[in-house]
C-alpha cells in the first residue's frame, strides 16, 4: 500500500464518493481518511504505489472533487424507530380504524385525506396500510424524528430506503421533510399535508408552509410484487426535527392498501442491508414515546385518593416528556377503581393518585394503562 497526502475542505469532502471517483479514473485507491487537523488534511490510500502519471490523475481528481454533504461520523444507526413495525404497544396493529394523526404501531402516525385507515403488521418486518374510508381518498404514514437524533444530522447526507408493494398497481410518493419550528413540539403541524389534491409538492401547496422539503420522489410505481426505493436528503442548519413520509399519489377506493417493509433512514447515499436492532433495544426506544403498563401493581390504597408511598414508579427508560394517559384504568381488589391521575409526573417517572377520590382503604391497586409522550 501507499499513502498520498492532500488538503481538501472537509465541508465538501465525501470520502466514499471520492474513492469511487478515483476508481472510476482507473486508480487503485482503496480508502480516504480525514486527519481532523486544522489544515483539513486527507490521506488517499492506494493498494499499490502509483506511477507518476497516476499521481497526476489522483491530484486532479482530488482537486476537482466537490462532494455532496459529508456523512457525519456516528450516524450509522437507523433514525427510524420500529422500521420493521414489530412493536405495537397500543394494540392498534391489527386493523384498528385510525383517525387523523393517530398513532398505530409504535412511532407510526396515520395521515389521510378525509376518513380513516388501518395498520396491520403482517410479518416481522412489514406493515399493511389500508384505506378503509367508504369514499376514495389519499392516505399515508409518517414518522417524526426527535431533535436528539435530528440535530447531529444537520449538513449530513441521509438516505431513506424502504420496500413497498400494493394490493393493486398504484403510485406512491415519499419525502423527507424538516421542521424548523419549536423543538419536538409540532402541535397541529404534525399533519404535514396542506392539500391532498394538490400536485405541487411544496410548502403552502401539498405540504403545510411550516415544513421544508429536503427531498421527495417522483411517482413510485408499485405492484403486488416487492420493489425497493431510496431517497437521499441533507438536513439544513435549521432542522430541529425530521419527518419521513410515504403516501398514495392518488385517491384510491375502499380496501386498497400499500405495504411498507424494512424502513431505514441513515447516513450515506447507497443502499444498505436492513439490519434491525435487537428487539429489547427497539422496545426501549419505543418506550421513550409510548409506555404500556399491563396490570402493573402500584401499591395499597392509603386513603380514598392516595397510595401508600405515593404509588411512585420509575419508568424503564426516560420518556421524551412527562407523559399523558392515552387510555386505561386502575384495577382494585375491593371497592371502586377510580380515575387515573398523576402525582408529580416527569419524563423519568411519576406517582399515581385517584382523581375520583373513591378508593377503599387498604385495597390493592394495579394500573392497566398506556402512557404517551409522542411528538
Amino acid at each position: 500500500m501507499a499513502t498520498y497526502t492532500y488538503t481538501h475542505p472537509y465541508a465538501t469532502l465525501r470520502a466514499d464518493q471520492l474513492v469511487n471517483e478515483c476508481v472510476a479514473a482507473g486508480l487503485p485507491i482503496i480508502d480516504c481518511q480525514r486527519l481532523g487537523d486544522p489544515s483539513e488534511t486527507i490521506w488517499m490510500i492506494s493498494s499499490v504505489a502509483l506511477t507518476s502519471p497516476q499521481q497526476t490523475t489522483l491530484t486532479t481528481t482530488v482537486n476537482n472533487h466537490n462532494g455532496s454533504a459529508q456523512t457525519a461520523p456516528g450516524l450509522t444507526e437507523n433514525l427510524i424507530i420500529n422500521g420493521g413495525f414489530t412493536i405495537d404497544q397500543r394494540g392498534r396493529g391489527g386493523g384498528t380504524p385510525l383517525g387523523q394523526v393517530n398513532y398505530g404501531v409504535d412511532r407510526w402516525m396515520a395521515l389521510m385525506e378525509t376518513s380513516q385507515l388501518a395498520m396491520n403488521t403482517i410479518s416481522p418486518d412489514r406493515c399493511r396500510f389500508t384505506q378503509i374510508g367508504s369514499a376514495a381518498q389519499h392516505w399515508g404514514v409518517a414518522q417524526w424524528i426527535e431533535a436528539g437524533f435530528t440535530l447531529p444530522c444537520r449538513g449530513s447526507l441521509l438516505s431513506l430506503q424502504f420496500i413497498a408493494r400494493g394490493s393493486t398497481s398504484m403510485n406512491l410518493r415519499a419525502a423527507v421533510l424538516e421542521w424548523p419550528g419549536s423543538t419536538d413540539s409540532p402541535g397541529s403541524s404534525r399533519n404535514v399535508v396542506n392539500n391532498w389534491a394538490s400536485t405541487t409538492y411544496s410548502p403552502g401547496n401539498f405540504f403545510i408552509s411550516a415544513v421544508s422539503v429536503l427531498a421527495q420522489t417522483s411517482s413510485l410505481a408499485v405492484t403486488t410484487a416487492d420493489a425497493s426505493f431510496i431517497l437521499a436528503a441533507t438536513p439544513s442548519s435549521a432542522a430541529n426535527n425530521l419527518i419521513a413520509f410515504v403516501w398514495s399519489e392518488s385517491a384510491q377506493a375502499q380496501n386498497v392498501y400499500f405495504e411498507l417493509a424494512q424502513v431505514n433512514l441513515a447516513a450515506g447515499s447507497t443502499r444498505r442491508p436492513y439490519a434491525p436492532r435487537p428487539f429489547a433495544t427497539e422496545m426501549m426506544l419505543c418506550r421513550r414515546y409510548c409506555l404500556n403498563l399491563p396490570s402493573l401493581p402500584i401499591g395499597i390504597c392509603a386513603t380514598a385518593g392516595t397510595l401508600q408511598g405515593g404509588g411512585s414508579m420509575v419508568f424503564p427508560t426516560q420518556m421524551l416528556r412527562a407523559p399523558s394517559v392515552l387510555s386505561g384504568s386502575f384495577q382494585v381488589n375491593a371497592g371502586s377503581a377510580g380515575t387515573i391521575g398523576f402525582d408529580s409526573p416527569s419524563p423519568t417517572g411519576t406517582g399515581f393518585l385517584n382523581t375520583a377520590n373513591n378508593w377503599t382503604t387498604n385495597a390493592i391497586c394495579k394500573i392497566n394503562a398506556i402512557l404517551e409522550a409522542e411528538l
